[in-house]
């Protein structure tokens, strides 16, 4: 089984729906997927799965509630998902044969805005190698919500960090030596808009990569 983690926070409604769909609709099925919204009213479209499993926390922190979905979460595998991006049907179909040598798989991404169009991809390099040499210079090489991670690596997330919490979980299975992969499909639309992080807020790059001696 994947267990996908979903942590939300007053989530658009629109993009929230498209998210999760993108997930239930996979074509590979033996899934779950732990929506955790925090300290938010739910005011989203109801989706009925019997798949979905949903808690409610008052704490504030993508991280710790990231940490308490992977508490409950049943998988041997874990999948991130955001509120506002879109998986490719066959996403997970796609990665899963690649954790057999690697512990975490994640693929190229397309940004896209707020009505679905293209704005490009980032610079992602595909081997071990070339994804912690980038990584150790700052440059993050594993999109968040492309990643699928080998359940028996992951000891958490650093819940004091806040909008790079995955470079810091990167970083740190570096650390560790496990190993990383991108397959070169196209496996995520990641939705850019004037909510997200990616747009609001700046990131202490340096300091993390301070924290791990490089």
């Amino acid at each position: 089984m994947i267990s996908v983690l979903l942590a939300t926070r007053n989530p658009n409604p629109t993009y929230f729906k498209e998210a999760v769909l993108s997930v239930l609709n996979q074509t590979y099925k033996d899934i779950e997927l732990l929506i955790g919204f925090n300290d938010c009213e739910i005011i989203i479209p109801k989706i009925e799965d019997s798949r979905i499993r949903i808690f409610k926390y008052k704490e504030a922190g993508k991280g710790r509630t990231l940490n308490k979905l992977l508490k409950e979460a049943k998988g041997d595998y874990i999948a991130i998902q955001d509120d506002d991006d879109i998986w490719m049907l066959n996403k997970l179909e796609i990665q899963l044969p690649y954790l057999d040598d690697s512990d975490v798989v994640g693929s190229m991404i397309e940004y896209i805005n707020e009505d679905g169009e293209d704005l490009g991809m980032p610079k992602l390099f595909i081997s071990n190698n070339d994804i912690v040499e980038k990584s150790n210079r700052g440059i993050n090489q594993i999109a968040n919500t492309s990643a699928l991670i080998r359940r028996e690596v992951l000891n958490g997330w650093n819940e004091e960090i806040d909008g790079i919490e995955d470079f810091d979980l990167w970083l740190s299975l570096m650390k560790k030596n496990c190993t990383f992969i991108n397959v070169t499909n196209i496996l995520v639309h990641h939705r850019i808009h004037d909510k997200s992080n990616f747009n609001t807020k700046t990131h202490d790059i340096k300091g993390l990569l301070k924290k791990y001696g490089l």
